[in-house]
Order: structure tokens, then sequence, then C-alpha cells
């Protein structure tokens, strides 16, 4: 019963103290960079099923974000500038995605330069119907 008792209050400790997941802690950092952009500030994002696949097991501040992300207008006015958004199929009608009430699967290059605010990289969105494209988002994503 103590063994019991001392591992839980270890496990507890761990959990207060911020011994969490390492990925976790990625992924949290590079959405907010994301969100703190100056291309995104016009727009509200929503992420879900987010996954942080390390280039390197042993360097994890390298890698590729992947999950998917809804887009939307903060406010009716539009916006100065595009978002630096892609689809995969490489077309310029981003729009369409912005304020679609959809999620669309996406990827995010992440290089060691979070610190760097004047970077901008962009952001890959998968197109719906391209197969090809969307079965090498589930095997790079690992989904």
């Amino acid at each position: 019963m103590k063994k019991l008792i001392v591992t839980a209050v270890l496990a507890s400790s761990f959990l207060l103290f911020g011994c969490g997941d390492p990925n976790q802690e990625i992924i949290d950092k590079v959405t907010k960079r994301i969100e703190s952009r100056e291309d995104m500030f016009p727009y509200k994002l929503e992420f879900k099923d987010l996954t942080f696949i390390p280039d390197d097991p042993k360097n994890s501040d390298n890698g590729t974000l992947c999950g998917e992300i809804k887009l939307s207008q903060k406010s009716s006015i539009k916006p100065d500038k595009q978002p630096h958004i892609f689809f995969s199929d490489m077309s310029k009608e981003i729009n369409q995605a912005i304020g679609n009430n959809e999620y669309f699967k996406f990827e995010y290059v992440v290089k060691s330069d979070l610190a760097n605010p004047k970077e901008t990289k962009p952001i890959m969105l998968i197109y719906p119907y391209d197969q090809q494209e969307l079965e090498f988002w589930r095997l790079g994503c690992n989904r």
C-alpha cells in the first residue's frame, strides 16, 4: 500500500512541476509563434490533432508540425496582405480556406530559430482533393 501511495505522490508531483511531454511543449511554442506572426494577426486560428515529428530524435528543435487548422477572419475588414500559406497543389486560392468553417490538414516546418520573430515560414495546407498529397501527409505525420 505504501508503494502505491508513494507512486501516486511522485506521479502527481511530476505533473505539477512541469515534467510533462516535451513534444507538447514544442507544439505549444510553435502554435503560439504561428498565431503571433504579423501575417496571421487578422485571422483566428484553430488547431486540432497536432503532432510534432522531430527530424532527429536527439535534436527536437527541428522537425515538422502536422495537424489540422481552421482559419477565419477576426473582423469583416479585409486584411492588407495575405497570410503566408499555400496549398500543396501550389494554387494561390488560399481565400477558399479562410472562413470556410472546415479544418484543413497542414504541415509546418520548424527550425531551431523559433526566437527569430522576423522569420515567416509558410504553412502548407494539403489540398483536400489531392489524394497523393493526403497519403504523403498521413505517412509523414504517422496517422
